[in-house]
């Protein structure tokens, strides 16, 4: 989910990844929701609807929500702890520049 929301807002522009998971099953139509919350909680949950037309199975839509301050803040956590694993050498090529503002003006 998180690979394809990264293809979409790079490649699309947009947070629509509706299709990340399996289509049906034996039980099943499944879709997808997710959305991107800002100052909330993150959360995962399944609600059911009634027969689609000429199908026996019931539609099963999975909703994710994901809080984009945490997302944010853990890909940049992440990014600086694969740099500093890595060490400056691998991205001489790369001219990534991080700068940590806590460091260059302490509170």
């Amino acid at each position: 989910m998180c690979y394809s929301l990264r293809c979409s807002f790079l490649h699309a522009g947009n947070s629509d990844i509706k299709e990340w998971g399996k289509k049906e099953d034996n039980d099943y139509l499944y879709s997808y929701e997710f959305r991107l919350g800002v100052s909330g909680a993150d959360s995962f949950g399944s609600s059911y609807s009634n027969q689609i037309q000429d199908n026996s199975k019931i539609k099963k839509t999975e909703t994710v929500t994901i809080n984009i301050d945490k997302l944010c803040k853990y890909i940049c956590l992440s990014a600086e702890r694969y740099y500093r694993e890595k060490g400056s050498n691998h991205f001489k090529e790369h001219n990534i520049h991080l700068i940590d503002f806590n460091r260059r003006f302490p509170q």
